[in-house]
C-alpha cells in the first residue's frame, strides 16, 4: 500500500489547521470491524461472472486531530486503517478462496454534534464525513499465492458515540463507524486477470482515549 503518501497528506492536512489552543484535542482509538457478505463482479475484456464473499471479524486502528468550536460543534481530520479477512470467497474465473482479507487506509474529515447525556462527566455525539479511500484493496489467497485488486476512492462515514470525561483534559471514548463506498472498481495487480467491481460496507466498535490541549 502507499502508506507513504497518506502520510503526508495527513501531515499537510493536520499542519494547515493552525496553532494549537485550548480547543484543539488529539485522540487514538481501536476496535474491532465486521462486514456483511458481499456480491462481486469479475470482468475484463469479456464479462467473467458474479461471485459472492463473506467475511470474518476484523480490526480498526487509527487517530484523529480536531478543533472544538462549541459545547454543540466540532471538526476533526481522522486517519484510520481497516481490514476484515476473508471467510469464504467465490470468485468466477479465479477460484474459492478461504483466506484473504478486504482493507483499506483512509484519511477524512467528519463533522460531529454533540450533547450532554446523564451527567456532567458524559456526553454523547453523532458525527458524518468524507473520507478519502488511500487505498482500498482485496486479496484471495490460497496455496497457489495471491490476486490482489485495489483502487483509491471517496467514502462516507457515519459515527454515533459517547465522550467519558476523566478530567478537564483526558477523556475516554466509544462510537460505532459505518464507512461505505458503493460499486468500487478494483483493477488487478500483479497479473491479477479482470476487474472487480464491489461495495465496501465496515461496521466498527471502536474504542480509544483523547486529550484537550
Amino acid at each position: 500500500m502507499h502508506y507513504t503518501r497518506t502520510a503526508v497528506a495527513c501531515g499537510l492536512l493536520f499542519a494547515s489547521t493552525g496553532a494549537l489552543a485550548d480547543q484543539w484535542y488529539v485522540a487514538g482509538n481501536l476496535g474491532v470491524t465486521s462486514q456483511g457478505d458481499q456480491t462481486i463482479t469479475i470482468g475484463g475484456s469479456d464479462f467473467i461472472g458474479i461471485g459472492e464473499a463473506s467475511f470474518d471479524q476484523g480490526f480498526n486502528g487509527g487517530g484523529a486531530f480536531g478543533y472544538i468550536f462549541s459545547e454543540r460543534w466540532r471538526l476533526e481530520g481522522d486517519i484510520q486503517y481497516v481490514t476484515t479477512p476473508i471467510d469464504v470467497a467465490d470468485v468466477p474465473g479465479l477460484g474459492e478462496f478461504t483466506s484473504g482479507d478486504f482493507s483499506s487506509l483512509g484519511l477524512g474529515i467528519n463533522g460531529y454534534f454533540q450533547f450532554p447525556l446523564l451527567n456532567e462527566f458524559t456526553t454523547a455525539y453523532v458525527g458524518a464525513g468524507v473520507t478519502w479511500l488511500q487505498e482500498v484493496d482485496i486479496d484471495f489467497a490460497d496455496m497457489n499465492g495471491e490476486s490482489s485488486y485495489s483502487t483509491d476512492d471517496i467514502a462516507y462515514q457515519f459515527i454515533v458515540g459517547m465522550r467519558f470525561d476523566v478530567d478537564d483534559r483526558w477523556y475516554g471514548m466509544a462510537d460505532v463507524r459505518y464507512l461505505t463506498a458503493s460499486d468500487l472498481s478494483l483493477e488487478g495487480e500483479a497479473g491479477a486477470p479482470g476487474t472487480i467491481t464491489a461495495d465496501y460496507e465496515p461496521l466498527t466498535l471502536t474504542f480509544g482515549i483523547g486529550y484537550r490541549f
